[in-house]
């Protein structure tokens, strides 16, 4: 073991150089890893796994927190992270440990012996490797990309297959029609377990039926089998016939009304079905739901110091267009003073469709300011995006870091009552939380 280094990012840096292309979609080289190292993955136990293009997270964040409060194990494996790799890997509602990270690392380098290996099958391998060490009754698997050949779907028989909501995003792999996305998604559902869904498209919802029924799989969807609707101090959960009250959803917007009940209907109609839904338990797992950078006010930290007095900051590292009109309709409920003026910081990964996402917010914002997104090769040129979003926005400005744009801001208005919203990118949420020095617990 004396040729590795004893850091795990020293690890990661390596197992990052192992293949041309960081996605790659194919199982051949995940099942060759897998058995190399005793396939891990088939000892984890009630494995849910978790597809879609929005939301993904969200759900998952809802249901460990669900199955905590009922005293049960949990480990989550969810991408990418924000601030510290760590935070993939949570094992009984913490980040991994650095020592069993390095552990597991190595014993993943070195069987894989220097074979071709794309980052993130060797880090969903390190994962599996890490959940059986640690056992836990219940593993959730967040989907990579797609689902089909996503380096998660290795997985033989699922307690249960969660689709959040399927929408454009990542062309380029999962084709150009949402009936071509709907398919790859879709492929991680297996025969005789059951699938929950959200509301779909028509043509996704065919895509999604036809392969449960192909596999033989009970499905269920939201807004037929189950459904929450919101009242003035509570919220109503629908399962069939029966009706509870619960609190609202910890996470903001009304988008998330539908990610919490995925979470409910899968706990309390495939995963207990003897449990009663208690309010007081609901209200305690919301209060242990945390999940950064989902239209997220960030609290008093290091930003602000750079910004104009009583500035207030939003982060959201939604990237697609469905995620920008979530985002635009939160912004006009929240924000309905004309003498404020609303900021956008804007960075985005080259490979995202940005005018689709600029377009989502013609005339909402009095000035946009690019940023790039440091450390991150993909990261959009700020003079492509200004040129996009001068289509949208008459006050554009390019910048070269994310201190710059805090600069220009204060620079240009200065005791003005300002609205900061930092958008585009989980990448870059990640780098703006680490340059506020936001640590909760969870990180």
């Amino acid at each position: 073991m004396e040729e590795y280094s004893v850091s795990s990012q020293a690890i990661l840096n390596r197992l990052h150089s192992l293949h041309p292309k960081t996605i790659d979609l194919s199982l051949d080289r995940m099942y060759r890893l897998l058995d190399d190292l005793n396939n891990p993955h088939k000892q984890l136990h009630n494995v849910i796994s978790i597809a879609g293009t929005n939301g993904k997270g969200s759900v998952c964040e809802n249901l460990r927190a669900l199955l905590q409060v009922y005293n049960q194990s949990v480990n989550c494996y969810t991408s990418p992270h924000l601030i510290h790799f760590s935070e993939r890997i949570n094992i009984h509602g913490k980040p991994i440990d650095e020592s069993l990270l390095i552990s597991m690392l190595s014993q993943v380098e070195i069987k894989n012996n220097g074979l071709p290996i794309t980052f993130f099958e060797a880090t969903t391998a390190t994962a599996f490797l890490a959940f059986a060490k640690k056992s836990a009754n219940y593993t959730l698997l967040e989907c990579g990309l797609g689902g089909r050949l996503d380096a998660t779907n290795v997985i033989d028989k699922p307690l249960v297959t969660i689709l959040t909501k399927i929408s454009f995003d990542h062309q380029e792999y999962l084709g150009d029609t949402l009936a071509q996305i709907a398919y790859e998604k879709s492929g991680l559902i297996k025969p005789l377990s059951p699938v929950v869904s959200a509301s779909q498209e028509q043509e996704v919802i065919e895509v999604i039926k036809s392969k449960a029924d192909k596999l033989s799989c009970p499905l269920y969807i939201y807004g037929k089998d189950f459904f929450i609707e919101e009242c003035i101090d509570r919220c109503v959960f629908h399962l069939f016939d029966k009706h509870y009250t619960i609190p609202f959803p910890a996470l903001r917007g009304k988008h998330q009304l539908e990610n919490l009940a995925l979470a409910l209907f899968t706990y309390f109609h495939i995963i207990d079905t003897d449990r009663a839904l208690e309010e007081k338990k609901i209200q305690a797992a919301m209060e242990n739901v945390c999940w950064p950078a989902r239209l997220m006010p960030l609290p008093k930290g290091q930003l602000h110091k750079f910004l104009p007095n009583n500035s207030e900051i939003w982060l959201d590292g939604g990237h697609n267009e469905d995620a920008a009109k979530i985002i635009k309709d939160f912004l006009l409920q929240q924000d309905k003073k004309p003498e404020v003026k609303r900021i956008l910081l804007w960075a985005m990964l080259e490979n995202k469709q940005h005018e689709q996402f600029i377009q989502c917010f013609q005339d909402i914002f009095d000035q946009i300011i690019i940023c790039p997104i440091p450390s991150e090769p993909k990261s959009a040129d700020v003079h492509v995006l200004a040129k996009i979003a001068q289509k949208y926005c008459t006050n554009v400005i390019p910048t070269v870091s994310l201190e710059d744009a805090c600069v220009r801001v204060k620079e240009l208005h200065s005791g003005e009552r300002i609205v900061i919203w930092i958008l585009g990118s989980l990448y870059f949420a990640g780098h703006v939380l680490e340059t506020h020095q936001y640590n909760p617990s969870h990180l």
